[in-house]
């Protein structure tokens, strides 16, 4: 895993098999797990993150960028 920090942006990146194309598509939901013996969906964490960013006014990326793994990047707002 790699976190990169610029300025007000932060990301994270691993190298593993990535984001579901459901999540990038529609969002985490809630209680769901990515995990096929515990259902579909990515649990309680990313769907926690993307609430309290909106509360601050930060936006939350989620990627799979080139060539695998997945990335999420929260861009805070200016002070």
């Amino acid at each position: 895993m790699t976190v990169t920090v610029s300025g007000t942006t932060v990301t994270v990146r691993d190298h593993g098999p990535g984001f579901p194309e459901r999540l990038l598509r529609e969002g985490p939901q809630r209680f769901l797990t990515g995990a096929p013996e515990r259902g579909q969906g990515t649990g309680l964490g990313l769907t926690i993150a993307l609430g309290q960013a909106q509360v601050i006014g930060a936006r939350v990326t989620l990627a799979n960028p080139a060539p695998g793994g997945a990335s999420a990047t929260v861009a805070l707002p200016p002070a």
